[in-house]
């Protein structure tokens, strides 16, 4: 397979409303037809505006654009034609389309186009109605807005896009400038002949195929199938094949090799495992078997190192750029990373909470004192706590930040150990967001609602370290749910369990969990198990794919939560609750045991999947 190539393009889909309804009682001679007129109207004006036709798919077309503004007068030039040509027609015998238009940074491979941007305009095209032309809130912000007269929808709910997408119209009752002669097609494109017996009517009760979801899902397909092949995360056959090369090195640490964020947090399938810390090696350290064993994590956060970073200058703590050398290894990982899994994203940990004995001079002004001058012990052997509300350490973590991002090698910065409890958390959040931009992404390590810091940040880490206390899962969960609802987008929360020992049922209750209240990624820490190339807990639960969610988590009455995925339903059981019993009306396999049934009891404080 070919490298994979990313474009920032428009995006225009088109359809026909009622395509299946409108010829479910015509012959195929009459329906190919329908297609041709259809055809030799709007694809040679969409060509004529500089379009690019990607594929046609039955009456659907898909292509791209360069200018947002020429995308959507060619989709008000074929609206136009179509309704010319239409006049005098019988309903039956009119082709009316609904066109969608999006922009955004796509995954071009093998003549055809993926990713989150075309998911966006299928369900758009979705909403809309015959006439309309719809585009998202990137297209008007892009184009020229005196030439096509608008109006805002409305900031929709999409159907499996989990933010909301502000939606404009062209104002068809308005005049739009530039614009071709559609009355030419009324003239050039005669009205078929009737047939000499009249056709059944359509029976009411037909329902039309939504050919907007069934391009979507067929895109979500080839995604996922173009992710797999690229990225062989789960266990596969000893014949797939070398794994295909990485993509080549992009012209500057800028010029990153990757789908947006969204894309890739939005395009993974489930469950998505990530990585607190690395804890992968091989014997003899074998480069590519860390590669692989790296790939298998959807989302990774770690120290400086695990990216081949390595801070300039003495004291390194006090550093605020890294070794030109580093910075393109990082870049080198990186690559290797997402040709192995496109939708991996990274995280470097900038260290906040505390430093080791040896990081700082003793008497630096930065170390968190007591009443009599000492300076504040913190977790871990000959560690100490940082004076946080130090207005020269908070500008020194952000520059750290902006240093980390300005390489290329990674995604963005977490804070660990984040002890939100007054407004100087809050100005430090400020002072990082305003060193690193808008558009950078921030985590905080912490299991509490950060009711401060949320609108600032776009992930929060929450930890469970040996506790067998069951309110623990409740309180996570309840700082789950928050951290869904209140952080800025893209939005990654992560839940990690650590144990001495491998116990399945708290792994899969962790990964359940995350399953059914959150989009987010899990991890079970334990001993290491199931190889030999790589350290760290991997049980065949995750491997089982679920593919994407449905809809949202549903709560049971009995405290339970249930949660539909296109591959079968995930449920969480919590420690405090009872026994559960899951009913469905085929036969489902539990990836916890194996069993086929339509029946499944789960007990408390446990979690499966019933895979369809």
């Amino acid at each position: 397979m070919a490298d994979l190539v990313t474009r920032n393009l428009t995006i225009v889909l088109t359809d026909i409303k009622g395509f299946t309804d409108k010829t479910s009682h015509k012959s195929r001679v009459e329906i190919q037809t329908l297609l041709d007129r259809h055809k030799e109207i709007v694809l040679p004006i969409l060509e004529k505006r500089g379009g690019h036709l990607v594929k046609t798919m039955g009456d659907a077309f898909l292509a791209t654009f360069e200018s947002p503004t020429n995308a959507v007068l060619a989709g008000v030039e074929a609206q136009a034609a179509l309704a010319a040509y239409n006049k005098g027609r019988k309903p039956d015998d009119r082709i009316e389309i609904r066109v969608a238009i999006n922009q955004g940074e796509v995954n071009v491979a093998d003549d055809d186009i993926f990713g989150e941007p075309v998911n966006i305009t299928a369900r758009i095209e979705a909403v809309a109605d015959a006439g309309d032309v719809f585009f998202t809130e990137a297209i008007y912000l892009a184009m020229n807005k005196k030439e096509v007269p608008s109006s805002e929808v409305g900031l929709l709910q999409l159907k499996g896009i989990p933010e909301k997408v502000r939606v404009y119209r062209v104002k068809t009752e308005h005049p739009v400038e530039n614009m071709g002669d559609p009355l030419k097609y009324a003239a050039e494109r005669p009205a078929p002949e009737p047939e000499a017996a009249a056709a059944p009517a359509p029976s009411a009760d037909a329902a039309p195929v939504p050919w907007a979801p069934l391009f979507f899902a067929i895109s979500v397909a080839f995604a996922c199938a173009a992710s797999w092949m690229l990225y062989p995360r789960r266990p596969a056959p000893a014949s797939t094949g070398p794994t295909p090369a990485a993509p080549a090195a992009p012209a500057s640490p800028r010029a990153r090799a990757a789908s947006p964020i969204a894309a890739r947090v939005a395009n993974r399938t489930f469950p998505s495992i990530f990585m607190a810390w690395e804890h992968v090696s091989s014997p003899g350290y074998d480069p590519a078997a860390r590669v692989a064993g790296l790939a298998r994590y959807d989302f990774i956060f770690s120290g400086a190192s695990t990216f081949g970073l390595y801070w300039r200058g003495s004291p390194l703590a006090l550093s605020e750029e890294f070794t030109p050398d580093s910075a393109a290894k990082a870049l080198e990982l990186r690559r290797d990373l997402l040709a192995r899994n496109p939708n991996i994203v990274l995280f470097l940990e900038i260290r906040l909470s505390s430093y080791a004995n040896d990081d700082l001079p003793a008497d630096h002004p930065w170390w968190l004192r007591d009443a009599r001058g000492g300076r504040v012990p913190a977790f871990g052997k000959d560690n100490f706590q940082l004076d946080v509300h130090s207005p020269a350490l908070q500008d020194h973590a952000a520059a750290q930040c902006r240093a980390a991002l300005r390489t290329g090698g990674v995604d963005g910065c977490i804070f660990t150990a984040w002890n939100e409890s007054d407004a100087d958390d809050m100005a430090l959040m400020k002072r990082v967001r305003a060193v690193v931009g808008e558009d950078a992404l921030i985590m905080l390590g912490t299991g509490r609602a950060l009711t401060l810091t949320a609108p600032l940040i776009n992930g929060q880490y929450f930890a469970i370290n040996s506790s067998d206390d069951p309110k623990i899962w409740a309180w996570n969960t309840q700082g789950i749910d928050w951290a869904q609802s209140h952080l800025r987008a893209p939005r990654l929360i992560g839940l990690s369990v650590t144990r001495p020992e491998f116990r399945p049922a708290e792994m899969r209750l962790a990964t359940t969990l995350v399953l059914t209240h959150t989009d987010g990624y899990a991890l079970f820490n334990g001993p290491a198990r199931g190889g030999t190339d790589w350290t760290g807990a991997w049980p065949s639960f995750w491997n089982k794919t679920l593919g994407r969610p449905i809809g949202a988590g549903a709560p049971r009455g009995d405290g339970s939560t249930a949660r539909e995925f296109e591959g079968g339903t995930a449920v969480y059981n919590p420690p405090t609750g009872k026994p559960t019993k899951s009913i469905f009306s085929e036969t489902r396999t539990s990836a916890a045991t194996g069993e086929k049934a339509r029946a499944f009891t789960l007990p408390a404080g446990d979690g499966d999947l019933y895979l369809r």
